[in-house]
């Protein structure tokens, strides 16, 4: 998927509304159009790190240490600096949980 396809994508889910995406911020790789994976209530682009880091494995030919070290300093090192960033979501991998119900009842 392109930046422009994103785009395209974004306009079939909000219809086509110039101020929404004037806000919208695209990360500006092809490698990470793959991994946006929705968009928020409050119009911003989801994106999945896994998926990111996939991305720059396979467009950039980067390892996975490298890929990830790539994303947390260029990447989500700007995102406060950003008016409308978008949001970067890490799946949980299968078996890891970190819920734990007794604190709930606490």
């Amino acid at each position: 998927m392109t930046n422009l396809e994103i785009i395209d994508h974004v306009n079939e889910i909000i219809g086509d509304d110039p101020e929404i995406l004037e806000n919208l911020y695209i990360l500006d790789t092809e490698a990470f159009a793959d991994a946006v994976i929705g968009l928020s209530e409050d119009h911003r682009l989801v994106y999945d790190f896994d998926k990111m880091v996939e991305g720059l494995m396979k467009h950039e030919g980067m390892s996975d240490t490298e890929a990830i070290e790539f994303i947390e300093f260029n990447t989500l090192r700007s995102l406060p600096y950003l008016s409308n960033p978008p949001i970067i979501v890490y799946p949980l991998t299968s078996g890891e949980n970190n819920f734990d119900e007794e604190k709930c009842y606490e």
